[in-house]
């Protein structure tokens, strides 16, 4: 039987204490226009900069990293462990991989349900950061279609830590510095099956394109990829 690791992040009580004291004394504002009472308030939300357009590689992206407002809210997500922040971004990367994607979905329904895989992160660097900001994405992707949307977080790993792909100023070195930093596990239920890669930022899409080789090297039936910005 298949089995999905979520990774229910449980704050103990202590933490839970020391981030409710911090809220109180730093209570959250809008990343964008700084209001009081949340990260990104309802008038905010619709003003980022959607992507339009596909980035390189084909990935589908929701929005545009040059917009500031956007790079603010990614940047509080991964390095300040803003959660919240992941559920307006998905929800918006959603809805762009529908209109994309909307017709393969609708042929593909019958052969069970599409696997939304988190590009993973080296055990290390998760430890460091105490959670994968693809993985908070790809759980609230998967959440207006559970039936069809299934999140694996069992199926590619890293075993590579590399370096971060920002510090790779050519397209050469971010090949280079990937190559060999991913593994696929359980083959078997790779094999025939519809994947969609969940990332937080694409830049020349190296990260996702390597992932997607080893997935239809693996016998991956196709693979999508949908990211929250690309820039």
């Amino acid at each position: 039987m298949d089995k999905t690791y979520p990774h229910k992040h449980r704050l103990t009580r202590p933490n839970f204490i020391i981030k409710k004291l911090l809220s109180f004394i730093f209570p959250p504002r809008c990343v964008r226009c700084g209001l009081l009472g949340v990260f990104l308030c309802d008038d905010c939300r619709p003003q980022l900069s959607k992507s339009g357009e596909t980035a390189e590689n084909g990935v589908i992206a929701a929005f545009d990293y040059h917009d500031s407002a956007v790079r603010k809210t990614i940047h509080h997500l991964k390095y300040h462990n803003i959660r919240e922040l992941a559920e307006p971004l998905a929800a918006e990367m959603y809805e762009v991989f529908l209109t994309v994607a909307d017709d393969e979905l609708i042929f593909n329904r019958g052969a069970g349900k599409i696997f939304v895989i988190p590009v993973p992160l080296h055990k290390k660097r998760r430890r460091e950061r105490g959670f994968n900001q693809a993985e908070e994405l790809a759980k609230y992707f998967c959440a207006p279609d559970p039936q069809n949307f299934q999140l694996r977080t069992d199926l590619v790993f890293k075993i590579k830590n590399t370096k971060p792909q920002a510090q790779q100023k050519k397209r050469a070195e971010r090949l280079q510095n990937l190559r060999g930093a991913f593994a696929a596990s359980a083959k078997k239920k790779i094999i025939g099956q519809t994947v969609v890669i969940v990332d937080d930022v694409s830049t020349t899409g190296a990260t996702i394109g390597e992932i997607k080789k080893l997935l239809l090297k693996n016998g991956a039936r196709q693979v999508w990829a949908v990211v929250a910005a690309h820039g």
